[in-house]
């Protein structure tokens, strides 16, 4: 199963986290960059768990939704057995300098 890290500290625009989202994942060009797009695209991946780190900070940046992006996330991988999400809990303590 292929593992990939999305870090959230990345995730400070809506579109920028779309786009960021379509190019870790491979989502194709037509992806519509919203969280119905998002849903489907996640919904069809395989052998693959995303690990998102610093969430907390992607949701501090978006607000509310960020907190979408996570639950569409987390929908599509409890739809799709090929598809693991994991929300890693990261501290300053855990930056390595």
């Amino acid at each position: 199963m292929m593992e990939l890290i999305l870090d959230g500290r990345l995730c400070v625009e809506r579109t920028q986290t779309h786009l960021l989202l379509k190019e870790l994942l491979s989502f194709p060009d037509y992806y519509g960059m919203n969280l119905d797009a998002l849903y489907d695209c996640a919904s069809t991946l395989s052998s693959l768990t995303l690990h998102v780190m610093y969430w907390d900070v992607m949701v501090e940046h978006l607000g509310n939704y960020g907190h979408l992006i996570l639950t569409t996330l987390a929908e599509a991988a409890e739809e799709n057995p090929g598809f693991d999400l994991i929300l890693e809990e990261m501290t300053e303590d855990d930056v390595e300098i």
